[in-house]
């Protein structure tokens, strides 16, 4: 079995990391190999979900089920079929953003690839693993804004670009989604800097 680990910060609040990451829906936009996700069902620990995942050149289809799940801390997901593997994902506060590390045990298909593949094929998944981390970073950063000594925060793309780019079904998807995570629309407001002066109004 190969493993591999991986750490990087993420300018972002943890809550919004954490469900991006977790979101099977998000996958393909971030995680290089990933060809395609689908028939996803449920939320948290139980959600499952079927994926094809280009390896050497191979298309290999299976199923992932979450086994276990901390809202905004870590979750583990546990795939099956061409490649066993067990994913898990753990999310800390620090002084620069989140620290998302990716912890990652997969068996190859040997009966596809053969022995000799093996050392390059682990290899090509460690680079690829840590280029879709950059890749994540790259997605979540630009997206949040917000007071960063508040609770308010929000998005800057509209909900139909952040519908193309995730791949959901519609505008609607989204902004439901980011209201469950506490982003809100980005509105101009009138501020009230206290009482008018008495003279206001006063005619010269």
């Amino acid at each position: 079995m190969a493993s591999h680990s991986n750490s990087i910060v993420v300018d972002a609040p943890r809550a919004k990391v954490f469900e991006y990451v977790n979101d099977p829906r998000t996958l393909s936009d971030w995680m290089i190999g990933i060809e395609e996700i689908r028939n996803v069902r449920g939320a948290g620990e139980g959600q499952q979900y079927d994926w094809t995942f280009k390896m050497a050149g191979l298309s290999l289809r299976g199923q992932s089920v979450v086994v276990d799940y901390l809202q905004d801390v870590g979750a583990c997901h546990q795939g099956i079929g061409m490649i066993h593997s067990l994913w898990t994902h753990r999310c800390e506060d620090t002084a620069e953003g989140t620290k998302l590390t990716i912890d990652v045990e997969y068996t190859l298909p040997f009966f596809v690839l053969g022995r000799l593949a093996e050392s390059a094929t682990v290899r090509r998944n460690d680079r690829n693993i840590n280029t879709s981390l950059k890749r994540l970073k790259e997605i979540v950063e630009p997206e949040t804004g917000g007071d960063p000594e508040g609770h308010a925060k929000f998005t800057r793309s509209s909900l139909r670009t952040l519908a193309e780019r995730l791949k959901l079904c519609s505008p609607k998807t989204v902004g439901r989604l980011l209201r469950g995570m506490k982003y809100s629309l980005r509105t101009n407001v009138k501020r009230l800097t206290g009482k008018p002066h008495p003279h206001r109004d006063r005619q010269y």
